[in-house]
C-alpha cells in the first residue's frame, strides 16, 4: 500500500508525458531512509505506458561503490528483459556499450551511454541511492545531464540529502543540474494515513505516528510488531521482533544473504541457502521481496538491522561463503568479491582481487574507489613481493596525486622508486620517476620535480633500446622534463627539450598535443595571438586522439593566456567548455585551475562579491591543494586587499615566497601583483621595491609582458620608478599585445586614454583608478562613484590624495558626464549588459554572466533601450556598435 502520494507521483508522471512529447529532463527524488523513496518509484515505473522503455539501477551499500554499478545493472537487466521479449534478434544488437563497459573505457561509455539514450522509444532511467555512487557514475550522469537536448531520457534520480551532504562529489553533481530540474521530497505520513495503515491493530494512530515521526518504514516495522502500545526501541529491535516469529531455517537463510546488499540474483541466492522456498515466510513478512532479477531485502535498513545481529564469527562465516561462490564465477564481480574479503579479513583474497579492481576504477575515472581498493592491498604488503609492491605502490601514488593529497602522493612515488631502483627494472623506474617528477611539482617542489625528470631522461639514455616502446618512453621523459623546464623558468632548455620529445615519437598525438602545448608558452618569436592560435591547435590534437589529460591541461593552459591577455569573451566560452570537460572526466586539479580562472574574470569585472565566494570555496576544498594554492589564494588575498582587510601581510609575504620557490610565471604574476598593489595602498614602498627586484629576473620571460606592465604600473602609482625591460621579447610591446596596453598607458601618464582602455576591457576598479588622475571633475566623481559601489576603501583614500593633487578639495557634485565616458549616456552596469547585448546573448544568458538576476537585467535592457532611443534589440546591437567604433 502506498499512501498519500499522489502529488509526488503526479509530478513524475508529468515529466513521462513531456518525455513522451520529445522534451528530456531529470527529477530528484530525496528524502530520509524509510520515507518511501522506492515504493514511490516502484509504482511510477509499473504504471508507465508501454511505449516507454524503463531501466532500474540501484547503487550499493559496498567498501567501494561499483564503478558504473547502477548504469551497468540498469542496462543488462533491460537487455534481458528485451532478450525474453524478443528472442528472435536478442543476438543481433549490436552491444557497443557492453563492451565498453567490459573494457572499463569511461569516454566510451559516455558515447554509447549517449547513444542509447539517443534513440527510440523514449527511455525512464532510474538510479536509486546515488548517496552510494561512484564517481565513476555521477561523471556519466552528468555527462548526461549536460546533453538532455537531442535525448529521448527522463532521469530519475533518488539520494538521502543527510548522506549527500557529507559526499563532496555528489554535493557538486546535484549543484550542476539543469535548470528546471524538479525536487520531489516524500513528506512523512499525517497521523490519518497511519490511522488507516494500523487498522485494527490496536495502536493509538496519533502516538504511533508521533514516535515513528510518520516514516513509512518505520510504522510498518512497528506494526509488525504486534498488537502493542509502545514501539521497538530501535530499527534493530523492530527487525528483531519480526525474524523472531520466523521459524530457524528461514532466520537462518535470511541471516546468509543479509551479507549480500542489494539484489541478490536467483542463483546466487540458491547456491547459499538452497531451495528458495525456505524464505518464503520472510517475503509473506515483507522482509524480502522477489524481483525480475533476484532476490532483495525490502529495505536497506532491514539487511543492515539483520547483519547487525550476527556474531563477528558468524558474519564472517557468511562473507567467505559468498567469496568462494563469487570466484567460481571468474572475475565478472570484483568490487563484490573484495567487498566481502575486506568485511572479512581476507588477506590472500585482497591481495589477488583488489588490485584488479583498483586498476578499473581508475580507467572509468572511479578515483575514491581505487584509492580504496589500493589501501586495502597495501593493509597486507606482507603479502606481497617486492615488484608488486613497487607498482602498486607506484599506482596508488598516483591516485593519491588525483585526490589532492600531494604529500603522501609524493611518500609512496619514492618508495615505488627505491624499490624498482633496487630491483634494476628500468623500465618501470623510468616510468616512475616521470610520475613522481609530477608529484613533486604539485606538492610546490619545482627542483625535486626537475631532477626526477632529468632522471628519467639520463635512465632513457642509458638503456636506449630499439623497439616499439623505447620512443614512447623517451618522448614521455622528455615533456615531463620541458614541461616543468616551461612552467619553472627556463624557456629556452624548454624549447630544445620539447622539441626533442617531438623528434623522439612524431606520431603520437599525445606527444604532439602536449608539446605544443608547452611551446606556445616559451618560444620567444610569438604574438599572442600565434600563442593562443598554437594552444588551440594542442586541445585539437588531445580531443581527436582521445588523449584526455592532455586536453585538460590545454584548456587551463588556454585558460591562463586568455586571461593573462584579456580576451575575456574568449575566456568565457572557453571556461565553459573545459570545465565540463574537466568534470566530466575527473580532472579535478584542471577544474579548479578553471574555477579559479573564473573568478579572476569575476573580479576584472568588477563582480567582487561572486569572485571572493569562488576563491573561497577553491581554498577550503583540499586540505592539500599543493601548487594549485598560487592560482587562488594570492587572488583571494588580492580581494581582501582592495577592500581594506588589514590581516594581510603575511599571507602576501608567504604567498609571494612560494611563488618565487616554484619559479611559475603564473604565480610569480599573481602573487608579485597582489603584494606589489598592497604595498602601494600600505604606503609601503620598500615592499613594492621588493617585489620589483625579485621580478626583474623574469620580466623578459615569454608571456610576462602582461604581468611585468601591472607590476610597474603599481610600482609607478607608489611612487617608485621603474624601467622596462630591456631586451623586451616582442609580445611586449602595445603593438603586439592588447593586455599590457592600459597599463602602459598609465605609466606614461596617459589616463584618459588608460580609462577609455580599461571601459573596453570591462575593470572598473582600474578604470576608476585612472579617471581619478584625468584632472577632470566629473571623471573625479565618477571614479569615487565606482570605488565606493565597489568597497575599494583603501584605494578611496589614494583617490582623494591624488583629487587633493589636483587641486580639488572636494568631489564635486552636479551630473555626472556619462555621455563621454560611456557612450548613450548609458551607467557602467548597463554599458556592461550592453557589450553583452552586441553578443546576441538572452537576457538570462547576460543575468548568468554578470551574476545578476533575470528581472534586473529585464530593468537594465529597458533603460538601454530608451537611452539609445532604439525600438529593440537588434536596433540597440547597431547603435552600440557605432557608439564604439
Amino acid at each position: 500500500m502506498i499512501l498519500e502520494r499522489e502529488t509526488d507521483l503526479a509530478v513524475l508522471h508529468d515529466a513521462a508525458r513531456m518525455l513522451r512529447r520529445g522534451r528530456s529532463s531529470v527529477v530528484l527524488v530525496a528524502g530520509e531512509p524509510g520515507i518511501g523513496k522506492t515504493a514511490l518509484l516502484t509504482r511510477f515505473l509499473a504504471e508507465l505506458p508501454t511505449d516507454v522503455r524503463r531501466w532500474l539501477g540501484r547503487c550499493d551499500d559496498l567498501v567501494a561503490a561499483q564503478p558504473l554499478g547502477a548504469i551497468a545493472d540498469a542496462y543488462r537487466d533491460a537487455r534481458r528483459a528485451d532478450a525474453l521479449a524478443h528472442p528472435a534478434t536478442a543476438d543481433t544488437l549490436a552491444d557497443t556499450l557492453e563492451m565498453a563497459l567490459e573494457a572499463g573505457d569511461q569516454a566510451k561509455v559516455m558515447k554509447a551511454l549517449h547513444d542509447e539514450l539517443g534513440s527510440a522509444p523514449p527511455l525512464v532511467f532510474v538510479v536509486e541511492d546515488l548517496h552510494w555512487a561512484d564517481d565513476a557514475t555521477l561523471d556519466v550522469l552528468a555527462h548526461v545531464m549536460r546533453r538532455l537536448e537531442g535525448l529521448a531520457v527522463l532521469l530519475v534520480l533518488s539520494y538521502r540529502p543527510q548522506d549527500a551532504a557529507r559526499h563532496q562529489m555528489l554535493t557538486r553533481f546535484l549543484g550542476a543540474v539543469p535548470p528546471g530540474t524538479a525536487l520531489i521530497a516524500p513528506a512523512p505520513l499525517s497521523t490519518q494515513a497511519v490511522a488507516e495503515l494500523s487498522g485494527a491493530s490496536g495502536w493509538d494512530a496519533e502516538h504511533l505516528c508521533r514516535i515513528t515521526g510518520g516514516n513509512p518504514f518505520y510504522v510498518t516495522e512497528a506494526l509488525a510488531g504486534g498488537t502493542d502500545t509502545e514501539a521497538p526501541t530501535s530499527v534493530t529491535a523492530a527487525v528483531q521482533a519480526r525474524l523472531g516469529r520466523l521459524d530457524p531455517a528461514c532466520r537462518a537463510a535470511l541471516e546468509r544473504i543479509s551479507v549480500w546488499p542489494g539484489v541478490l540474483e536467483f542463483d546466487l541466492a540458491e547456491a547459499l541457502v538452497g531451495d528458495l522456498d525456505v524464505l518464503a515466510d520472510a517475503e509473506q513478512a515483507g522482509i524480502v521481496e522477489v524481483v525480475d532479477t533476484g532476490i532483495r531485502f525490502r529495505h536497506e535498513i532491514a539487511r543492515l538491522a539483520t547483519e547487525a545481529t550476527l556474531p563477528r564469527v558468524r558474519r564472517r562465516r557468511h562473507d567467505r561463503a559468498v567469496i568462494d561462490l563469487l570466484k567460481t564465477r571468474g572475475e565478472a564481480d570484483l568490487p563484490r568479491l573484495v567487498h566481502h574479503a575486506i568485511h572479512c579479513g581476507d588477506a590472500d583474497s585482497i591481495v589477488a582481487y583488489a588490485p584488479k579492481a583498483a586498476r578499473y576504477s581508475a580507467r572509468v575515472g572511479a578515483q575514491r574507489q581505487a584509492l580504496r581498493y589500493w589501501e586495502a592491498v597495501l593493509t597486507h604488503e606482507d603479502r606481497l613481493d617486492r615488484p608488486d609492491l613497487a607498482r602498486i605502490c607506484d599506482a596508488y601514488a598516483w591516485e593519491l596525486h588525483n585526490a589532492h593529497r600531494f604529500d603522501e602522493a609524493v611518500a609512496y612515488s619514492l618508495r615505488a622508486v627505491r624499490l624498482l631502483t633496487a630491483l634494476g627494472e628500468h623500465e618501470a623506474l623510468i616510468q616512475a620517476l616521470v610520475q613522481m617528477a609530477r608529484h613533486y611539482f604539485m606538492q610546490a617542489q619545482a627542483a625535486e620535480a626537475e631532477r626526477c625528470a632529468h632522471r628519467a631522461v639520463d635512465l632513457v639514455a642509458g638503456t636506449q633500446r630499439a623497439g616499439p616502446g623505447s620512443a614512447a618512453q623517451q618522448a614521455d621523459a622528455l615533456l615531463a622534463l620541458g614541461a616543468i623546464q616551461a612552467l619553472s623558468g627556463d624557456p629556452e632548455e624548454a624549447e630544445r627539450t620539447l622539441t626533442s620529445a617531438l623528434e623522439a615519437d612524431p606520431d603520437s598525438g599525445l606527444v604532439s598535443s602536449l608539446a605544443t602545448n608547452y611551446l606556445a608558452q616559451v618560444s620567444p618569436a610569438l604574438t599572442p595571438d600565434a600563442r593562443i592560435d598554437l594552444l588551440e591547435a594542442s586541445l585539437r590534437t588531445a580531443l581527436a586522439a582521445l588523449a584526455f589529460e592532455a586536453a585538460a591541461r590545454a584548456y587551463t593552459n588556454l585558460a591562463e593566456i586568455l586571461y593573462r591577455y584579456g580576451r575575456l569573451d574568449r575566456l568565457d566560452a572557453l571556461l565553459e567548455e573545459g570545465l565540463a570537460f574537466t568534470r566530466e572526466h575527473g580532472f579535478r586539479s584542471h577544474s579548479y585551475n578553471l574555477e579559479a580562472h573564473a573568478a579572476l574574470a569575476a573580479a576584472r569585472r568588477g563582480r567582487w562579491d561572486a569572485a571572493d565566494a569562488q576563491l573561497r570555496a577553491l581554498t577550503q576544498r583540499y586540505d592539500d591543494p599543493g601548487m594549485l594554492v598560487l592560482y587562488s589564494s594570492a587572488p583571494l588575498t588580492r580581494l581582501r586587499v582592495r577592500r581594506g582587510d588589514p590581516d594581510v601581510e603575511d599571507e602576501l609575504r608567504s604567498g609571494w615566497r612560494v611563488a618565487q620557490s616554484m619559479g611559475m610565471l603564473l604565480g610569480l604574476g599573481y602573487a608579485g601583483a597582489a603584494y606589489a598593489e598592497w604595498g602601494w595602498l600600505s604606503g609601503r614602498p620598500d615592499v613594492v621595491r621588493e617585489v620589483l627586484a625579485a621580478w626583474a629576473p623574469h620580466a623578459r620571460r615569454p608571456t610576462a609582458a602582461p604581468f611585468d606592465a601591472e607590476i610597474r604600473c603599481y610600482a609607478a602609482r607608489a611612487g617608485v620608478a621603474t624601467d622596462p625591460p630591456s631586451d623586451a621579447q616582442p609580445d611586449t610591446t602595445p603593438a603586439d599585445a592588447e593586455a599590457p596596453l592600459p597599463w602602459a598607458l598609465a605609466i606614461a601618464s596617459d589616463h584618459p586614454a588608460a580609462a577609455q582602455a580599461w571601459l573596453r576591457l570591462g575593470d572598473p576598479y582600474e578604470r576608476a583608478l585612472e579617471l581619478a588622475q584625468t584632472g577632470d571633475a566629473d571623471d573625479a566623481r565618477e571614479s569615487v562613484d565606482e570605488l565606493e559601489r565597489l568597497g575599494a576603501t583603501p584605494a578611496l583614500r589614494w583617490v582623494r590624495t591624488q583629487l587633493a593633487r589636483h587641486g580639488m578639495r572636494s568631489v564635486p557634485r552636479g551630473p555626472l558626464r556619462r555621455t563621454r565616458a560611456n557612450p548613450g549616456g548609458l551607467t557602467e552596469r548597463e554599458m556592461e549588459v550592453a557589450q553583452l547585448l552586441r553578443e546576441d546573448l538572452t537576457n538570462a544568458e547576460i543575468a548568468r554572466r554578470l551574476f545578476l538576476s533575470v528581472r534586473t537585467v529585464d530593468h537594465h535592457v529597458s533603460s538601454i533601450l530608451s537611452k539609445l532611443g532604439v525600438p529593440d534589440r537588434r536596433a540597440a546591437r547597431a547603435r552600440m556598435t557605432r557608439l564604439l567604433a
